[in-house]
């Protein structure tokens, strides 16, 4: 792909796609590969992300070409 050359996809082939969730923080559970059993306590390790879930995958799907509008939840 050259420069000139868009990401975009053409207006007709776009997604309009809404996202619903937070817009504060979004945390992210990396799996440690231990046996996990229902009920029981387990330590893993924790990714903070700032934007929040609604935010961030707005941003995966503008990125990707689609068009998206997030509605986000901030506040107790």
């Amino acid at each position: 792909m050259t420069k000139s050359q868009s990401h975009t996809l053409p207006r007709d082939r776009k997604k309009r796609i809404v996202t619903v969730g937070s817009g504060t923080v979004e945390y992210v559970l990396k799996y440690s590969g231990e046996k996990i059993e229902l009920g029981s306590k387990h330590a893993t390790e924790l990714t903070l992300l700032y934007g929040g879930s609604g935010v961030n995958y707005a941003m995966r799907l503008l990125t990707a070409g689609d068009d998206a509008l997030p509605i986000l939840a901030i506040g107790p």
